[in-house]
């Protein structure tokens, strides 16, 4: 059962995609200063919901690579407005960051049994989110499940 019928998550979707466009319209990508925590907040809302109904399980390799690389862009933004943060931004960074690894996870273009440039990414971006959210079970068990793939599983057992 969906929790959404077609046509309603269509017009969440529809709502979604035009706050976000609004928002990213007024903020300058060559200033140095993050952008507002509403258009990160937004972002947070756009890959959560997008997650949630699914629509990232039909994407191309190329725009999953893409779509990796808009969340890190939001959670390093975020980590660039760290002092104002509350505990649901948090959990919210973390939540995107599984969905990162998620995205990665499904691409099958390399043997998964080698440190290829797909399995770094994973690696890296995990490490970091762990670095920033050291309690967070589910960013440690990704990492594992990742390093369980390259052998790697004495780095949690020794």
């Amino acid at each position: 059962m969906n929790l959404f019928g077609n046509d309603e998550a269509a017009a969440i979707k529809a709502f979604d995609r035009k706050t976000l466009e609004d928002l990213e319209a007024s903020f300058d990508p060559e200033s140095d200063d993050p952008p507002d925590l509403k258009l990160i907040r937004w972002r947070f809302v756009h890959f959560k919901l997008n997650k949630l109904l699914g629509s990232f399980q039909l994407l191309e390799n190329s725009d999953k690579f893409k779509l990796v690389n808009s969340i890190m862009q939001t959670y390093l933004w975020a980590q660039g407005n760290k002092d104002n943060l509350t505990d649901v931004d948090k959990n919210n960074l973390d939540d995107i960051v599984v969905v990162a690894a998620e995205l990665l996870y499904e691409i099958k273009i390399y043997e998964w049994s080698v440190l290829n440039p797909v399995n770094f990414m994973l690696i890296s971006i995990l490490e970091l989110a762990i670095k920033n959210s050291t309690q967070n079970v589910s960013l440690r068990i990704w990492l594992m499940r990742i390093c369980n793939k390259l052998g790697l599983t004495n780095r949690f057992t020794a």
